[in-house]
């Protein structure tokens, strides 16, 4: 039995963090790649369904293909440029204010960036590392009434 070699993916990261849509020559040789690309340079969505809708295909379908391309999968793809920009963005403004980034990153909200920050990275925005993604209060109150340890605050 011959033993194949493993698939290695042409398209990195760096390829897709290096699109301009202006410039052909960053363009990759996966013409769904490149459309990905652009919807993650012209938009702030993180949401595969967006993507799909945006690209009028099977969500399921982009994600095989992109995964094929890349080796990951379209939604740790686009957590990938969306943090990497992030940080970018927030080294190069460093005195901006949660809010301001995270309405520049389509955030509902401070709280929604923070916990998106710290869900993927494991720390927080301040570079502080967290154990674990913090739990939201209404979830930390059902385990707390589960436990037994619910204190009214009445």
């Amino acid at each position: 039995m011959k033993v194949s070699e493993p698939y290695l993916p042409e398209i990195t990261l760096q390829d897709i963090l290096a699109f301009n849509p202006d410039d052909e020559q960053t363009y990759t040789s996966s013409r769904l790649v490149n459309a990905v690309a652009q919807i993650l340079c012209d938009s702030t969505t993180r949401e595969v369904k967006d993507f799909a809708e945006r690209l009028q295909l099977d969500k399921r379908h982009i994600s095989i293909v992109i995964e094929m391309e890349t080796g990951m999968t379209l939604k740790k793809l686009i957590v990938q440029y969306r943090l990497i920009k992030i940080k970018e963005y927030m080294s190069q403004h460093q005195n901006e204010t949660y809010t301001h980034i995270a309405k520049q990153f389509g955030f509902s909200s401070p709280h929604a960036f923070w916990r998106f920050f710290q869900t993927y990275t494991g720390e927080t925005p301040d570079g502080i590392k967290s154990a674990s993604p913090r739990v939201d209060n209404y979830h930390q109150m059902v385990k707390n009434i589960k436990e037994g340890r619910y204190v009214s605050k009445t």
